[in-house]
């Protein structure tokens, strides 16, 4: 697998960052995809909220980590890669992300808030586990 992603990696190219609207709007497509396939679970009092939200966790750290990113990201033509560049980023790495993204919205969605200010358009999630959401090419 090693070599699976070392062939993926840039070619020596600068990345171009995704900024904070392209990165909210990719996250609302993929909202608007759970919310249509946990339609059914809505209707299971206590336990269905539980389902909905480990089946966002589930397709967050899946398609992240399978395919470098999920549909809503390549829908925007959008990829999470790691600082080394290696694409995808892994089944681990997406799990930091996700920690990430929930420590985020702990703090009233200020760890995303970093995408404004910093240079590489890095939120609490990507500095947590060292990536960086680019472009497709």
């Amino acid at each position: 697998m090693a070599k699976k992603q070392a062939a993926k990696k840039a070619a020596g190219k600068t990345p171009k960052y995704a900024g904070f609207i392209i990165r909210a709007a990719a996250n609302l497509v993929d909202g608007i995809v759970v919310i249509l396939l946990a339609l059914g679970l809505f209707l299971i009092p206590i336990i269905g909220s539980v389902l909905v939200i480990l089946m966002m966790l589930f397709y967050e750290i899946y398609f992240t980590g399978k395919d470098g990113a999920t549909p809503g990201k390549k829908f925007m033509k959008l990829k999470v890669i790691r600082k080394d560049g290696v694409v995808p980023v892994g089944y681990d790495t997406a799990a930091i992300r996700v920690v990430g993204e929930i420590i985020s919205n702990v703090l009233l969605y200020l760890g995303y808030l970093l995408i404004i200010f910093d240079e590489r358009k890095q939120g609490l999630h990507d500095k947590l586990a060292n990536t960086y959401v680019v472009y497709s090419e």
